[in-house]
């Protein structure tokens, strides 16, 4: 079985509009999709990521200088899970339900490449 990364990426405008009952089960609603993987036998881990903006790294003159956080949360990444599936196509079935759809994001899959 090959191990995909699911990076879950936006949606977060509709949080914003929430009261504390909506926003609470609107987390509900991810966990319960997140159980259906671990029932599957797919789900290998996962967690969300701190709100608190985006950091980029990278080398300017031998040295590391980190920006951020920005403004622009569409594409901010706010979870990550790995999933196994036989092939591609089989990890992206799997994720036509996730409540990001719904909330206006999106979803990056990835295949994690084994380096030997």
């Amino acid at each position: 079985m090959a191990k995909f990364v699911v990076m879950l990426k936006g949606g977060y405008e509709s949080f914003k509009e929430m009261s504390p009952e909506e926003t609470q089960q609107s987390i509900q609603r991810y966990r319960d999709w997140t159980q259906g993987l671990v029932e599957k036998g797919v789900f290998v881990d996962g967690d969300k990521l701190k709100d608190d903006g985006v950091r980029l790294l990278n080398s300017r003159d031998g040295k590391v200088v980190m920006d951020g956080p920005f403004a622009e949360t569409r594409e901010t990444i706010g979870g990550i899970i790995i999933i196994e599936a036989g092939i591609y196509d089989e990890a992206a079935s799997l994720l036509t339900d996730c409540p990001i759809f719904s909330d206006g994001g999106n979803i990056e899959l990835r295949e994690i490449d084994v380096l030997d």
